[in-house]
């Protein structure tokens, strides 16, 4: 298998996704709705274009006999691994706790960044975060240990 089919299976897993999410938010109370609904949306519509953009890569690819890249599907598995990791973590934390650590870890682990740049890059995003819901006063999901605890 070439690096752009595991490209397209991250992407297709990424569209499936942010299908589910957009149903979710389906049922969410009419102004709950509004922001993750169209932000899931927004984002099935951009991976579908790019799984279409992926499919024509890998059917010209087929044509051509490009070599494999690598006959492990770790390689797509471990980045499905991440994002499983980071929804877990927004499940077990909260979503803003959940941000700060999975960048943090992501920076540290797997773009080699020191912990001093891994630890600026979540506190900027978190930051960033906290002013964008607070601007637009968002509700950030709670994890089931702040419930678990009363935060």
């Amino acid at each position: 298998m070439n690096k752009s089919k595991y490209s397209l299976v991250f992407t297709v897993f990424l569209f499936i996704l942010f299908v589910c999410l957009a149903w979710q938010a389906s049922h969410f109370g009419e102004l709950a709705r509004f922001f993750p609904l169209y932000i899931s949306i927004g984002g099935a519509v951009l991976t579908l274009a790019e799984v279409v953009v992926q499919l024509r890569r890998v059917i010209k690819e087929s044509k051509d006999h490009v070599e494999t890249v690598h006959d492990s599907p770790w390689l797509v598995l471990k980045y499905l691994f991440w994002v499983l990791g980071y929804l877990g973590v927004i499940y077990i934390v909260g979503f803003i706790i959940g941000t700060a650590v999975y960048l943090l870890t992501f920076l540290y682990f797997e773009t080699k960044f020191s912990i001093v740049k891994s630890a600026f890059g979540a506190a900027v995003a978190v930051s960033l975060l906290l002013l964008f819901g607070e601007v637009m006063t968002l509700y950030w999901p709670e994890g089931m240990l702040g419930r678990a605890l009363g935060w």
